[in-house]
């Protein structure tokens, strides 16, 4: 069984979302391993790094098996490649995604990829999916992986999870690509126009 991981968010020596983190971390060791201890994440994390903002990996199976520090630096994403799979599945958060290593190299030259399974978008590689229109901004009902921020966002009743197929993409005129390091609105979004999905001077396209 692959180890799992959780990836936090360390922002000036904040941590970032901690409650959905250790959320997601009690449900995946519930889930694969019987009898197990709590472990709670938060005395384990230090927060004092050079950096402001720092990649914190927690390693883990039944026990912690390693914790990470990391700077972390955003990628610009500038185009995207939809790519379909109809079985792929994702449910926890592991170490090891050989699935999903395989669609992101379908990607020819774009930076992410959008995934679809049996016509309906689910999540990017790295990333949860928001599409935005003038009703307001509305996530992939059924994600390959629920996401830290994804979650909170519906929580918090910002966004919507509803069915998005590819011939609902006229509908949005904007993407927002979300995880752990990216709250909605860090960037303003990938520009849509419709059909023939051309997103702004972005690129979204089949392969």
């Amino acid at each position: 069984m692959s180890p799992w991981v959780e990836t936090i968010w360390i922002r000036h020596g904040r941590v970032q979302n901690l409650r959905y983190h250790q959320a997601r971390f009690d449900a995946t060791r519930r889930a694969h391993y019987e009898s197990v201890p709590p472990i709670s994440l938060s005395p384990l994390i230090s927060r004092h790094h050079p950096s402001a903002h720092i990649k914190c990996r927690i390693i883990y199976t039944d026990t912690i098996l390693d914790i990470q520090y990391s700077p972390y630096e955003w990628r610009p994403i500038r185009t995207l490649a939809i790519v379909e799979q109809n079985t792929i599945t994702y449910p926890y958060k592991s170490l090891h995604r050989p699935e999903l290593d395989t669609l992101f190299s379908r990607r020819g030259s774009a930076d992410e990829i959008l995934i679809l399974r049996n016509g309906l978008f689910t999540d990017a590689y790295y990333y949860n999916l928001v599409f935005q229109n003038d009703k307001g901004l509305f996530t992939p009902k059924i994600p390959l992986l629920s996401g830290t921020m994804r979650q909170k966002l519906i929580d918090s009743g910002i966004i919507q999870p509803i069915d998005i197929s590819v011939d609902d993409l006229p509908k949005y005129h904007s993407i927002h690509l979300i995880n752990a390091f990216n709250p909605l609105g860090r960037s303003q979004g990938l520009g849509a126009m419709g059909g023939n999905y051309e997103w702004g001077n972005d690129e979204l396209r089949m392969v």
